[in-house]
């Protein structure tokens, strides 16, 4: 090839890589109608909370995955084959303040709101807490108008973990008000028999029930640790150095001009959840379409419903406690 041919040839090549047109296609993306989706790990002891929410196709406005909040749904968790629990739809709304503070010539303070936020969250809950019995099979029903039934598969409650042989090295407060604990150990027996996984979390105590009540749900622990016990059925678990921060706490009489108040203890958290969480959960994070209009259903997610999406599971929860 000459030289002029070889430079018209470069040329040409150059004009249609910088060429930054947006070519339209006409095509229908797949959308297989309007679906429910469901989110509901339920603890004994606890009220029941689940979400439900519906698919969207791809093409709406802010589709492509799923919108938050059926409110006419009928829930209704079956015990045994018969019905047990009606849920109730709640909506939870918080607004946050994105503020500025600035001081004026003559001494006045003047504060500015400059965002404010608006989260809401939608869920059908229980009235009361509930306690799932061993060997009871539990199920979960749900309907709503212009959308097709979905019922979880049955789910066996069983009560697989023990902990035993509880030791701990004498606890500590550091100079920073915090509790440390050296060593803890202890023993987690497994009798699942299938793969399931185990969630251990510390988080703080406090003697006085005042003070516990107030901070006791805030995310004080510093240390989380998940435990695979998909082929062992004892598990030794020895964690060192475990530090739990003190918290603030404001009360009239016991701290009225705020305070850091070191815990007396912590709560360990032995949280058992069995295969059909185990799966769902490790495949939700390594699909990065998840439920989305467009790949609906995606056939790598192990949902554990029919008619819709999503998981309903109980998990088995120990705990106990250790002071200073």
């Amino acid at each position: 090839m000459k030289a002029p041919e070889i430079f018209s040839l470069f040329v040409m090549l150059t004009l249609f890589a910088c060429d930054s047109r947006e070519l339209a296609l006409d095509i229908a993306l797949p959308y297989e109608g309007k679906k429910i989706v469901v989110s509901g790990l339920l603890v004994s002891g606890e009220q029941a909370r689940i979400k439900v929410d519906r698919t969207i196709p791809i093409n709406e406005e802010g589709g492509g995955y799923f919108e938050r909040g059926i409110p006419d749904a009928q829930v209704v968790i079956w015990k045994d084959e018969m019905p047990w629990q009606q849920l109730v739809f709640v909506s939870d709304t918080l607004r946050f303040y994105e503020t500025t503070i600035s001081v004026t010539i003559g001494g006045s303070i003047v504060i500015d709101t400059v965002r404010t936020t608006l989260n809401v969250t939608n869920y059908y809950r229980t009235e009361d807490e509930l306690f799932y019995q061993p060997e009871s099979v539990y199920q979960l029903f749900v309907n709503a108008p212009g959308y097709p039934d979905l019922i979880s598969k049955p789910q066996l409650y069983k009560e697989v973990t023990t902990i035993s042989e509880i030791t701990s090295a004498l606890p500590f407060v550091n100079e920073y008000s915090e509790l440390v604990f050296p060593r803890v150990s202890f023993l987690i027996t497994n009798t699942a028999g299938e793969k399931n996984s185990i969630h251990i979390n510390y988080e703080s105590w406090y003697a006085n029930d005042t003070i516990q009540t107030r901070i006791d749900h805030r995310s004080v622990a510093t240390f989380v640790n998940e435990v695979n016990s998909s082929f062992q059925e004892q598990t030794p678990v020895q964690h060192v150095d475990i530090v739990v921060r003190g918290d603030s706490f404001t009360h009239p009489i016991i701290c009225p001009d705020n305070c850091i108040v070191t815990p007396d203890g912590i709560r360990v958290i032995v949280e058992t959840r069995n295969q059909a969480v185990v799966d769902f959960q490790e495949l939700v994070r390594n699909n990065s379409e998840y439920l989305g209009g467009f790949f609906s259903p995606n056939p790598y997610i192990a949902h554990n419903v029919a008619g819709g999406y999503g998981i309903f599971s109980i998990l088995e929860r120990d705990t106990f406690l250790l002071f200073k």
